[in-house]
């Protein structure tokens, strides 16, 4: 269950289920099941302290309160810093970054048109 924090909280919610299932299993937190229709994965940053920390909750049921995640190796309470050491390898900080990270070095440009 979502904890009150200070007013430095900041809050994330995905709720469309291919990226629900896209984030939970890039994150090592999928559990090898379908998701129910309109679950949602929550993510609470809040300052404790001198330290931000995330909670991660999954809520898949209107009738109970959200499930907390462990995020794999972050450590409890995660502090951002952790977490950020934790997913360092799929960070991309730039477009060139990420064109590096296109399959067979793909280039992909969009362009709008309008009719």
């Amino acid at each position: 269950m979502p904890k009150e924090h200070s007013k430095e909280n900041g809050l994330d919610k995905c709720y469309h289920d291919g990226t629900l299932l896209a984030l939970m299993y890039a994150m090592g937190v999928g559990n090898n099941l379908m998701i129910p229709y309109a679950s949602a994965v929550i993510m609470e940053i809040f300052k404790e302290g001198n330290e931000y920390q995330v909670e991660l909750l999954f809520r898949n049921d209107t009738t109970r309160g959200a499930y907390p995640m462990t995020i794999p190796n972050c450590g409890s309470p995660c502090t951002v810093g952790n977490m950020a050491k934790q997913y360092q390898s799929m960070l991309l900080s730039s477009y060139a970054d990420q064109q590096k990270a296109a399959p067979n070095g793909q280039v992909y440009q969009s362009e709008l048109h309008s009719n």
